[in-house]
């Protein structure tokens, strides 16, 4: 009744963790023991991993989309308030547009102080 057991669960493990079939067979329980384990474990460095390393790649991104986008709004609604003229506004947005595409939101004072050693 162990052996059905244990095979069951390997079964169900090697299903979910989606290892693929017929690629070496399992004979003992031991085989499928250690076999289970390294699944696990490969399920979590693998899944885990690299589900956590793109959500904070993802978020990182929408953060500074966000901080962006709230930057270009607020300027617009200065500028709108403070009557400054046309072309202008144009040119700080573009500006703006080119600073979020262009240099990909490199912070010009970080890259002084950092050159100046401070």
């Amino acid at each position: 009744m162990n052996s059905r057991y244990l095979q069951s669960c390997y079964w169900s493990l090697y299903t979910v963790t989606t290892v693929g079939y017929g690629s070496v067979p399992i004979i003992s329980n031991g085989e499928r023991i250690f076999a289970m384990i390294v699944m696990c474990v490969g399920a979590v460095i693998c899944d885990a991993g690299i589900t956590a390393v793109l959500t904070s790649i993802i978020a990182a991104n929408d953060h500074q989309a966000g901080t962006n986008s709230r930057r270009i709004e607020c300027s617009k609604q200065y500028m709108k308030s403070n009557s400054i003229p046309t072309t202008l506004c144009k040119k700080i947005i573009s500006f703006y547009n080119y600073a979020d595409t262009e240099l990909r939101n490199v912070n010009e004072e970080e890259i002084i102080c950092d050159s100046r050693g401070a």
